[in-house]
């Protein structure tokens, strides 16, 4: 009897035993089936990530393109440019050289056209005085015209000369 006892209790323990192995064995498949679950979402997940960092990648591929085309492009306008500033210099250049040969040209004839109209305006003055009042009225205010329009076109000629000149000292600042 006492063997039939032990037996039995000793059954009863491994049944004990079994069903907590089970039980353990329950949760732990529950578990895994949760695990598989979140495996799977997180899975899904990745690949809609994958799916989203491939479109992104595609994007900035035609972005690159577009970048590269115009970068192209960016590259013929700067020499176009270049090319641009090089004729300018050159235009200005010559531009400068224009300048240099009129303000020469302004300052020679200037100089050149004082002496007669310096001789005009002397020999009408002496007219004046030795002709007096023996000139016809008529005369006298056609000298008087004559001088006034010598004097008046001195003056001219002095300007002339003041712009050539500071047209030749300004050229000598800027180079």
């Amino acid at each position: 009897f006492l063997g039939r006892r032990y037996w039995k209790s000793e059954l009863e323990r491994k049944k004990r035993e079994l069903h907590s192995t089970d039980e353990l064995l329950d949760r732990s498949n529950t578990d895994r089936q949760t695990v598989n679950r979140l495996l799977d979402s997180k899975h899904a997940q990745l690949e809609n990530a994958n799916d989203l960092l491939d479109q992104k990648n595609n994007q900035l591929q035609t972005t690159n393109d577009q970048l590269a085309q115009k970068n192209v492009a960016l590259l013929a306008a700067n020499h176009a440019l270049d090319r641009s500033n090089e004729d300018l210099q050159l235009a200005m250049t010559k531009l400068t050289e224009k300048n240099t040969e009129l303000t020469e040209f302004t300052y020679i004839a200037s100089h050149d056209l004082q002496e007669p109209v310096r001789k005009m305006i002397s020999f009408g003055q002496l007219l004046r005085e030795d002709a007096g009042n023996n000139l016809p009225q008529i005369a006298q205010e056609d000298l008087s015209r004559i001088v006034d329009a010598a004097n008046r076109m001195n003056c001219l000629i002095q300007d002339l000369l003041r712009l050539s000149r500071t047209g030749a000292a300004a050229m000598r600042n800027e180079n």
